[in-house]
């Protein structure tokens, strides 16, 4: 904590907690870590090491990978401690800062070398099968690379000693760690791998709450995976008697399978109410499922205050999926810089801990967040820090679609077709169902190609749709989204009352409300709403869309002879490009620079992007210098950026993506 202060990775937030930004560990702290190893053997040293690279792993699975010697020396140094778990003792690493320290350890060789060994002691054909099948990661290059490394590593790892576990002992808590570890990793061997798992697992071996805690996982399978949602809510019924206030978790996978897959359940409150006397782990589950309603209905406030109570019963934020919910209900208030704090911290807190579901997970929110502020200049190097983490898992669903939709977003923004095509297809070969949560609907990849293709109408009916049906599952969040791009693409009278009528139900939705004036001034051609609308869109961190919203009321201001009002449209962008700390804004919003540059411009731009100058860029073209000054002039004007490493950023991004 020291280090991280005075290295300026931890600060105040401004709520009198402490914000991370980034990794805490520090490699000023080597040199204090390594007092507490001076004094061991390198046997002893190397076993401490593959403890720290398979987790918290049962004592019968640790004792084949180190000897009795160094186990025993290691606890009498109290550098291992052991955690009961169900029939067995689990050993882990302490202090945590260790386990810290080895994994950050750049010697790729030596790494390599512990986890073959590991694989050599306790690894077989059989339970190896779905390491062995797992598909090469994509090529990249630096830090990413040595990422991808890690991140790899500690999936074999955590895949062959759970592989293990379960073989020996096939109970329903060992066999939900062997789970969780294979979909790390989704792909056709994994899925034989874990039908195997589910079927020849002996639910007599659990105790209540392993039972529930499996059953929920197998539900959730059946759901996500085999797409039957009747089958999987027979499941979580037909032992909820068996297992005492254990079966409250069964209530809590029920009522989240149907809100992701099918609607929000009527009985919600009845199913997730907490009584007293249940375990913690019980009110966990029940209060993140009622954290997923309540913000899927814009409830936000009770969902942040929902948040507050997992904060007091898991006050190590040992769960991903609340926090990102936290985020998701910031951002529909209109604190979007909140909101972008809680996941970000969340994300590299997760890329720290080489955690993918955390990756994922908060990566996918922080895309959305950024989205909405029209900020693009750090979406490439998110969406690489996550895409590299490898093949999407089946659940926490969402997450993918909505990566795969950001990604889609950029392609179509940069005129990338083809890459674009790539995105859509990808969300619909995995096949991913449409989620409650913002950006978890393929409409959105859909309507992108479309309007890359010049069919805007087409788009904007295929997300109205999207949004009707988000809107019967009481998917208000995403759905009233989805409504409201679609008037902003083609402006409607009698779908925007539709809309209006839905934004009075959802008095919360700030961010949604504001962009509920803008589409109503769109349509009505009214540059004062648009001006009123711009100033909330900036309230809410909806940056771009406000400048857009500024240049049209200035637009229309200059049509009608307004010039002192159009001066002052053109000066409040200015704030707000100021207030959103001068990074490049989408203010294109569903046109691609290939829709809006006539094909003169396009190459002149795209010239400019690959870096020659104007004399170059007419000798090339043979045209004169003066051609092409003015070609430079109106794309800066088209695209609304304010230089040429603006228009490179805008133009030449992302074009390297695999």
């Amino acid at each position: 904590m020291d280090a991280a202060l005075l290295e300026g990775r931890l600060s105040p937030s401004g709520d009198g907690r402490l914000a991370s930004k980034g990794d805490l560990w520090s490699p000023g702290l080597r040199a204090v870590v390594e007092t507490h190893l001076e004094d061991l053997d390198e046997e002893s040293r190397e076993a401490l090491e593959v403890i720290a690279i398979v987790g918290a792993a049962d004592i019968g699975t640790v004792r084949k990978l180190v000897e009795w010697d160094s186990l025993e020396l290691l606890e009498e140094r109290s550098l291992i401690a052991f955690l009961p778990d169900d029939r067995s003792s689990r050993v882990t690493v302490v202090p945590p800062i260790l386990a810290e320290y080895f994994r950050h350890q750049n010697i790729i060789a030596r790494r390599t070398r512990l986890v073959e060994l590991i694989v050599e002691r306790i690894g077989s054909a059989e339970s190896a099968s779905a390491v062995l099948a797992e598909r090469s990661a994509a090529q990249t290059i630096g830090h990413e690379a040595v990422f991808a490394g890690l991140v790899r590593e500690r999936a074999r790892a955590r895949r062959l000693v759970t592989s293990v576990e379960w073989e020996e002992h096939p109970s329903p808590s060992s066999a939900t760690r062997y789970i969780a570890a294979l979909i790390e990793s989704h792909s056709a061997m994994v899925e034989e791998t874990v039908e195997l798992v589910l079927a020849a697992t002996d639910p007599s071996l659990g105790d209540p709450e392993s039972i529930a805690k499996f059953l929920a996982l197998q539900a959730n399978w059946v759901a996500h995976v085999h797409g039957d949602i009747e089958a999987a809510v027979g499941l979580l019924r037909g032992r909820s008697e068996d297992l005492g206030p254990y079966a409250r978790i069964l209530d809590a996978a029920e009522v989240s399978v149907r809100t992701y897959l099918d609607r929000v359940p009527e009985d919600f409150p009845a199913k997730l109410e907490l009584v007293d006397g249940l375990p913690v782990s019980v009110q966990l589950a029940l209060l993140e499922t009622q954290m997923l309603v309540l913000v899927t209905g814009c409830r936000f406030s009770d969902a942040r205050n929902v948040f507050q109570m997992i904060e007091t019963l898991d006050p190590q934020a040992s769960r991903t999926q609340p926090r990102v919910l936290l985020g998701l209900a910031l951002l529909g208030q209109g604190l979007h810089s909140e909101a972008l704090r809680v996941l970000m911290n969340g994300f590299e807190e997760s890329r720290g801990r080489l955690d993918t579901e955390g990756v994922r997970g908060f990566g996918a929110a922080a895309a959305i967040c950024h989205t909405h502020s029209g900020d693009y200049s750090a979406m490439d190097e998110l969406l690489d820090a996550v895409f590299v983490v490898g093949e999407p898992t089946p659940f926490p669903p969402g997450a993918q679609i909505a990566l795969l939709t950001v990604a889609a977003n950029m392609a179509s923004r940069r005129g990338q077709t083809l890459l674009a095509e790539r995105y859509a297809g990808d969300a619909q070969r995995y096949n991913l169902a449409d989620g409650p949560l913002p950006g978890q609907s393929l409409a959105w990849p859909v309507s992108q190609l479309l309007i890359l293709n010049g069919r805007p109408a087409e788009a904007a009916d295929e997300l109205w749709s999207s949004g009707e049906q988000l809107w019967h599952r009481k998917a208000y969040f995403a759905s009233i989204l989805s409504m409201l791009v679609a008037l902003e693409i083609k402006p409607d009278a009698e779908r925007l009352l539709v809309a209006q009528r839905h934004l009075e139900s959802i008095p919360e939705a700030a961010a949604m409300q504001a962009q509920g004036k803008y589409v109503a001034a769109l349509h009505d051609h009214d540059p004062r709403g648009m001006m009123n609308a711009a100033a909330e869109l900036a309230q809410t961190g909806r940056f771009g869309l406000a400048v857009g919203a500024c240049q049209l009321a200035a637009q229309w201001y200059g049509e009608s002879g307004e010039h002192e009002r159009r001066l002052q449209a053109l000066e409040y962008v200015s704030r707000i490009r100021s207030d959103a700390g001068e990074v490049d804004l989408d203010v294109l919003r569903f046109n691609s620079y290939r829709t809006v540059l006539s094909e003169r411009e396009l190459e002149v731009a795209e010239l400019a992007a690959a870096g020659l100058t104007n004399k170059e860029i007419a000798t090339q073209l043979v045209i004169s210098v003066r051609t092409v000054d003015s070609h430079m002039h109106r794309i800066m004007r088209k695209l609304d950026v304010p230089n040429r490493r603006s228009l490179s950023h805008h133009l030449g991004q992302g074009r390297s993506r695999p």
